[in-house]
């Protein structure tokens, strides 16, 4: 039984931070002792190999990553979380030991993560008052309608020449977190929105740091958070929309954060929301991306491969009625006729999961997202990596163009010998999802370019008004980027800048011109030489796994070792750059540490920048600071 255990939980930790955690009750006491001796001996026979030297592809935490989590967290995977399946018969004292073993941390002993516990409540209520007035980041993106992640001068209130002088102004721990970097902080009416890994959602004042309310969900909390108006509420005039891991989706009142409604869009079990919600005003409704974990124990030959689907969503804002929902595989998975050596019938076509926000085509009536890499070989998968375009108000499935070869996952097929002898001839992909939302551009003559990235570094351009026909492939570096490559680019209305990480432990970004698709420049980041472990890839590493952030200028992105840099987008040269991996004190009395940096990348907003740091993912080191910045 034990050793059964042990692979249950090296599963799970593979898994972490993609398994979708639930919020469980207090859990009962043990009635007899553990035998931590016992569980530290199979730990280190079992899970040592993966957790003590991470690879910068592999999804196992680092000991240290471990180590930021709460033995709650652990726990609630293995019995109400995406992993209870595989859980099934394992006791729960064997379920509690091993929880309090990675984690180092009793039962009960966890920082308080509600707002209520914190020493810096704001003293008055939250109120939006003409918030569409002010200057905003909402969502994952300042304007869904374009995908640019660019913010203006006037809407955004920093110049590149202020750059320069950016101070950090205040810093907020949230209580249990090891990735804070990879939610995108919201900025709507003067106040800052975030999720976190723990389960909740915070909205603190932006000059301040003060922190007004929290929101407990039933799972993680990747996806950014997005304010739209409600109507038909009394009371409410401002809703909080964002989604977990777990595939709900909620709607909380944005100034008092109490909850409106809740709803699970899929009822897979490895469904979870990552990307922000759209929020469309004209029709009041909620276009939702939905994705998976399923990938990561696909291999796994007592798995039942695969059946998980990447959908989008529509939602009506102020009830949450589901109003239409799309595959983005052409058909249902079923049996595909063959099965492994375990005997396990295996199923597709799966994958295509939408990880990154939609963009929104208002004279096309049509909405475009980014697809990820299917699950298994199976036929009629080839919506995989690709740009695809849905009608707005049907959900119909309109075109898909396919970036690149073919991108299978060996679902299915095991592990080392096994899946040679399951897949004869097969050859992995290398995971190359679009990396961020669709860039919607109209050029001077005017053409109309849809442009996506992908995690290699590939850049595709495609015609909207011609069924996506391509125009244009472009190379953004000068190699593959590394598997997992990061998030996707930015757009100033000529350039499009993608970061790049590599597997040396160096990085780059390049600036690709729109219109052609030719390299405007490119800037290469060397290996760290100041890392107390050189070889450590969690700590010592240039590669630019955050998504870019422009403004007039200027551009920003995150590395792995927790360097936050602004590039001038002119030439490419480096303009500012700040160290985020370190100790910080916090205005809420937190203990505040940051690690690496990932996730869709950083938020400018009425003259402020912020930026999470933390990303304990694919060998990032943890942390579990928000930043925000001032030019002084």
């Amino acid at each position: 039984m034990l050793t059964r255990f042990m692979l249950i939980v090296t599963a799970f930790l593979a898994l972490h931070p993609n398994a979708g955690w639930a919020q469980p009750p207090t859990p009962a006491q043990p009635t007899e002792p553990s035998s931590p001796a016992e569980q530290v001996i199979v730990f280190e026979r079992r899970c040592a190999t993966c957790h003590d030297n991470p690879g910068p592809d592999s999804r196992a935490l680092s000991r240290e990553a471990l180590r930021a989590l709460t033995p709650e967290r652990v726990l609630a995977a293995l019995t109400t979380g995406s992993m209870a399946s595989n859980a099934a018969g394992i006791s729960e004292l064997e379920k509690r030991a091993m929880a309090e073993l990675v984690t180092g941390k009793p039962f009960g002993g966890s920082a308080e993560r509600a707002a209520s516990a914190m020493k810096n409540r704001c003293e008055s209520p939250l109120t939006l008052n003409n918030p569409w007035t002010q200057s905003s980041w909402n969502g994952g993106n300042p304007d869904s309608q374009t995908g640019w992640r660019f913010q203006s001068a006037q809407k955004g209130g920093l110049t590149a020449e202020q750059v320069p002088q950016l101070k950090l102004k205040w810093a907020f721990a949230v209580p249990g977190s090891a990735s804070m970097a990879w939610s995108q902080p919201s900025v709507v009416g003067g106040k800052v929105f975030i999720g976190g890994d723990n389960g909740f959602v915070y909205a603190l004042d932006a000059r301040s740091g003060c922190v007004h309310w929290s929101f407990e969900a039933q799972g993680q909390v990747r996806s950014p958070i997005t304010i739209g108006d409600v109507k038909g509420i009394a009371g409410v005039r401002y809703g909080a929309f964002f989604g977990d891991y777990r595939g709900n989706i909620y709607a909380v009142d944005a100034e008092s954060g109490k909850q409106i409604w809740v709803k699970r869009v899929d009822q897979h079990e490895g469904a979870k929301i990552t990307a922000s919600l759209v929020f469309d005003p004209a029709s009041g409704r909620l276009f939702v991306p939905v994705t998976s974990w399923e990938e990561i124990p696909a291999p796994n030959l007592a798995y039942k491969c695969c059946t998980f689907q990447g959908s989008v969503v529509a939602l009506e804002a102020a009830t949450g009625k589901q109003i239409w929902k799309t595959s983005t595989l052409p058909e249902a998975a079923r049996p595909i006729g063959r099965k492994n050596s375990a005997g396990t019938v295996l199923y597709g076509p799966a994958g295509a999961g939408v990880w990154n926000p939609a963009t929104i085509d208002v004279k096309r009536n049509a909405i475009y997202v980014g697809t990820g890499n299917v699950y298994i070989v199976s036929p009629n998968a080839d919506a995989d990596d690709a740009i695809m375009a849905f009608d707005m108000k049907t959900g119909q499935k309109l075109w898909w163009t396919h970036m690149g070869g073919p991108d299978p996952h060996p679902g299915g097929c095991g592990y080392g010998e096994e899946r040679r002898l399951n897949c004869p001839g097969y050859i992995n992909g290398r995971d190359d999802d679009a990396s961020g939302a669709p860039v919607l551009y109209t050029a001077p003559d005017g053409r109309r370019i849809l442009i996506e990235g992908q995690e290699s570094g590939r850049i595709t351009a495609v015609d909207p008004d011609n069924r996506g026909k391509v125009l244009w492939v472009a190379q953004a570096g000068d190699e593959l980027a590394a598997s997992n490559g990061g998030f996707g680019g930015a757009f100033d209305g000529e350039l499009y800048f993608k970061p790049l990480p590599f597997a040396d432990q160096t990085g780059a970004v390049a600036a690709i011109k729109a219109a052609t698709g030719e390299r405007a420049w490119y800037t290469k980041l060397p290996k760290p030489t100041d890392c107390p472990d050189p070889n450590a890839r969690q700590t010592c590493h240039s590669g630019n796994w955050a998504g870019a952030t422009a403004i007039p200028g200027a551009v920003f992105t995150g590395s792995r070792d927790g360097t936050l840099r602004a590039f001038s987008s002119k030439d490419g040269k480096i303009i500012w750059e700040f160290k985020t991996s370190r100790p910080f004190d916090t205005v809420n009395g937190v203990a505040g540490n940051g690690g690496g940096i990932g996730g869709p990348g950083p938020t400018v907003a009425g003259g402020m920048l912020f930026t999470g740091s933390g990303y304990a993912i694919l060998s990032g080191a943890p942390g579990n600071v928000l930043l925000a910045f001032e030019p002084q």
